[in-house]
């Protein structure tokens, strides 16, 4: 729990001074991750922001990473057809990229 709560802290520092946006969105995913276990509303927040800012920045390799994460989110909570939804809106944007781990990543999603 103490090394979890070291790397959000070091997280959460990193999201107020980075200055590379594209590396934001990448961070507030990480933080959702590290708060979909046990703080969903938390988790739900840097999920929503970061999606926003790798629309706003048209990071289509950060908004796949994002939907992904927002795909397991959902998918903890009990909603398998919405975490489908999102799973599958990661992987057009990776096949689009050919992003083949995240391509790989989004088929093991959907099968479990």
């Amino acid at each position: 729990a103490l090394a979890q709560q070291v790397k959000i802290d070091s997280l959460e520092h990193l999201r107020n001074t980075v200055a590379d946006n594209e590396r934001k969105v990448l961070i507030l995913n990480d933080l959702s991750a590290q708060f979909i276990g046990f703080d969903t509303l938390k988790a739900s927040k840097y999920l929503q922001e970061a999606l926003m800012l790798s629309r706003k920045l048209r990071d289509r390799k950060g908004e796949s990473k994002v939907l992904y994460t927002l795909g397991e989110y959902h998918h903890r909570q009990g909603k398998y057809v919405l975490g489908i939804e999102y799973i599958s809106q990661s992987l057009k944007i990776a096949q689009s990229s050919k992003d083949t781990l995240a391509i790989a990543n989004a088929y093991y999603m959907q099968s479990i």
